[in-house]
């Protein structure tokens, strides 16, 4: 996602994909995209930790924590979050179907 490139990310996304943004912003497949493409968001770090992934058959729950530096609305924001984040294995991969995320207060 860091480099903005949207035609290596669509397929990585589910089209009925639900993405939750810190600010309670919700993006479907096509908005998402849009706003990478556009240049009104952009993610210039991620950081993970503390990543767990859990398999289940044909679906994946991932959560962990991230830093992440991006430019939203023209703001840029320095986040520290948690995250949950579920994949679905379709057509030969894996795709992201739902995020969530949210600030660690005091983080």
């Amino acid at each position: 996602m860091t480099s903005d490139n949207v035609s290596t990310l669509a397929p990585m996304l589910s089209d009925d994909l639900v993405y939750v943004h810190t600010s309670g912003t919700v993006d479907s497949k096509a908005s998402f995209l849009e706003k990478i493409r556009s240049g009104a968001l952009r993610y210039h770090s991620i950081q993970p930790r503390d990543v767990r992934a859990r398999t289940y058959g044909d679906t994946a729950v991932v959560t962990g924590a991230a830093k992440m530096d991006v430019t939203a609305g023209g703001s840029d924001r320095h986040l520290d979050i948690r995250y949950t984040s579920v994949y679905v294995r379709r057509s030969g991969g894996w795709r992201l179907v739902s995020w969530q995320s949210s600030v660690i207060s005091g983080g």
